[in-house]
């Protein structure tokens, strides 16, 4: 019996096992995707989905992992009391959830910003030319697009700005420093890290902005995206699609809290705007445009009730991945009653 070298021997070996790891993954894979589920139709319709040509990896569309990054911490050692905590004006008095959000937008002028302490009232001028765009967090962001609702951020020293650093003068070397790693996440599209599926604040997983802005940590940030493809994106990562996608892949913490990991997202497949003919990105364009301004409620309540938007938003993205009128209203009249009641599940576990 004539033996093979044994180079190629070990080099066959190791072949099987890359196949029989590959598989393996798959396996465990699809088996936690049925776990994580009580609906087996949402998995077959995610794994109809993620086939479609003009679907990808998110790692292979950027190219490159450091075209995503966490958002900025809320403080960093060695810099108090310089923090988002004490330079963030909030644009919305109804975002400023915690203790920490003292300051809100009172008014913008070309020149200045008149900011107000919600605790004692007190206002501050602040100069435009130290402030940057901001996004606290995104909790009751309603639409789409947050070009004209972004909080602001002080990145400099100024005239009587002892007032919001806890009466501290000789602070200018920490806002520079500040200044430099919060404006390292700078971005105009975000999307969600840490999130509760079921609360009722929770609306929109993506959000777009003309205007760069530096996003906080509970928000992954992209990096040096083309404004077209940010707003095809923007779509796609809001889409019911995505969502389930997200469902299924999720970390799970607590109940309907969720956690999305960097390497997930990468992991994650999205609508490649350089596998769409000019025809489809113009459609998926002209309906960002018409929906970017929409107050959505939250996300159980859009699929509860098939809130038109989000129904626009599906029915659009499964026309350009090659499905049939018939296909497409069969789908979306599964998936939302499906993934409505998963999250009722996991919100009445939470309650538990």
């Amino acid at each position: 019996m004539r033996r093979q070298p044994l180079e190629k021997v070990v080099k066959n070996d190791f072949s099987t096992i890359l196949i029989t790891q590959r598989e393996l993954k798959k396996n465990v894979d699809n088996l936690f995707r049925l776990i994580a589920t009580n609906e087996p139709d949402l998995v077959e319709i995610w794994s109809k989905i993620k086939e479609k040509s003009q679907l990808t990896k998110l790692s292979t569309f950027l190219e490159s992992e450091d075209r995503v990054a966490r958002g900025f911490e809320m403080a960093l050692k060695g810099l108090s009391p310089v923090s988002a905590y004490t330079t963030v004006l909030m644009r919305d008095v109804e975002r400023a959830l915690k203790k920490h959000d003292q300051w809100i937008v009172a008014s913008i002028a070309k020149e200045h910003v008149i900011a107000e302490n919600k605790f004692t009232h007190e206002t501050i001028t602040i100069p435009r030319k130290v402030l940057i765009y901001t996004l606290r967090r995104l909790s009751g962001v309603k639409t789409l697009d947050v070009s004209d609702t972004l909080d602001l951020m002080v990145t400099a020293p100024f005239e009587g700005y002892d007032i919001l650093l806890q009466g501290k003068t000789d602070l200018e070397n920490s806002l520079h420093l500040w200044s430099q790693y919060v404006k390292s996440r700078e971005t105009k599209l975000v999307f969600i890290r840490r999130f509760n599926l079921s609360a009722p604040r929770t609306i929109l997983f993506a959000h777009y902005s003309s205007h760069s802005f530096s996003a906080s940590k509970m928000m992954y940030c992209f990096k040096d995206i083309d404004e077209s493809d940010a707003k095809i994106l923007a779509l796609w990562l809001n889409s019911t699609f995505n969502v389930l996608q997200v469902f299924l892949d999720r970390i799970e913490t607590e109940g309907a809290f969720i956690s999305l990991s960097k390497y997930s997202l990468l992991e994650s497949y999205v609508l490649n705007p350089l596998k769409l003919n000019k025809e489809q990105k113009d459609a998926i364009l002209s309906l960002y445009e018409k929906a970017k301004l929409i107050e959505f409620p939250s996300l159980l309540k859009q699929l509860k009730d098939k809130f038109t938007a989000r129904v626009e938003i599906d029915k659009l993205i499964l026309r350009v991945l090659g499905f049939g009128d018939g296909e497409i209203n069969r789908l979306v009249d599964c998936v939302y009653p499906a993934l409505a009641n998963e999250i009722q599940q996991l919100k009445t576990l939470m309650q538990g």
